[in-house]
């Protein structure tokens, strides 16, 4: 499985049901074997952004 999202893209999208299932597929992809420490660490680094943005959406949408 291959998943190319950018920090762009995650920037740029404002659909928490959207973002959830970046969040999902990249969860996927750190679970399979023969990712790199790098791509580990990119992969996590992405999560993170993701979840800070599902947590300021919600904050505001309250």
């Amino acid at each position: 499985m291959s998943v190319t999202y950018t920090r762009e893209e995650i920037c740029e999208s404002y659909s928490i049901s959207e973002l959830d299932s970046k969040r999902r597929d990249l969860m996927e992809a750190l679970s399979l074997a023969g990712l790199s420490d790098y791509e580990t660490m990119e992969v996590n680094n992405l999560i993170s952004l993701i979840n800070q943005r599902i947590q300021i959406m919600n904050e505001i949408l309250g």
